[in-house]
């Protein structure tokens, strides 16, 4: 598993992750992963872990023959659904830890975000301001402590400089990536490659 971040400020919401894919026993595949997966224009979601999700999201996404008016809360009933129907199906995929962040407008209309993990089709999503999961080889505190720092000293490109050092300690994240730019006040949000 590699890193993804999930930020709200008063004016954005960033998702951001590393685009390093590899196996579950850490042997590097590509360097060409897309972590961040922009629904519509003010929805996004950020999955690490569990390669299998984008792809189920991805085909789950093409059954909608409308995405623009989904929500966060749309996203996660895929996801639980997909998790139920793995279950029914016995398959051993539920039983590989996937990592969740979407951002961008709630049914209620408000903009924010939730971050959960997806473990043997366990599920609870959490309304959160800031996230970090990080990649297998690193503890979650040392992440963290990354992230707060270069938001408070980077503050306009976090989560590059965050991502760069996570890199730099850990063999399972690349030092390039995406993110994913909500502007709360535009309400449109964009993706971006660094």
């Amino acid at each position: 598993m590699s890193v993804i971040i999930g930020y709200q400020t008063q004016d954005f919401l960033v998702l951001a992750g590393d685009k390093r894919c590899t196996d579950v026993n850490g042997n590097l595949k590509n360097d060409n992963l897309n972590k961040i997966m922009e629904i519509n224009e003010h929805l996004a979601i950020a999955i690490s872990g569990n390669l299998l999700f984008p792809l189920a999201l991805r085909s789950k996404l093409n059954e909608v023959k409308d995405t623009s008016n989904l929500v966060i809360e749309d996203i996660i009933k895929i996801v639980i659904d997909f998790y139920n129907d793995m279950k029914i199906n016995n398959n051993e995929f539920v039983e590989l830890p996937a990592c969740f962040i979407i951002g961008g407008k709630a049914r209620n209309c408000m903009y924010g975000m939730c971050a959960f993990v997806g473990n043997k089709g366990n599920i609870n999503p959490i309304e959160t301001e800031r996230a970090i999961f990080p990649p297998m080889d690193m503890k979650p505190q040392e992440c963290q402590d990354i992230l707060v720092k270069h938001i408070e000293f980077n503050p306009n490109d976090f989560y590059i400089h965050t991502i760069k050092e996570v890199a730099n300690k850990s063999k399972l994240v690349s030092p390039t990536g995406n993110v994913w730019i909500f502007n709360l006040k535009t309400k449109k949000g964009k993706l971006q490659h660094f």
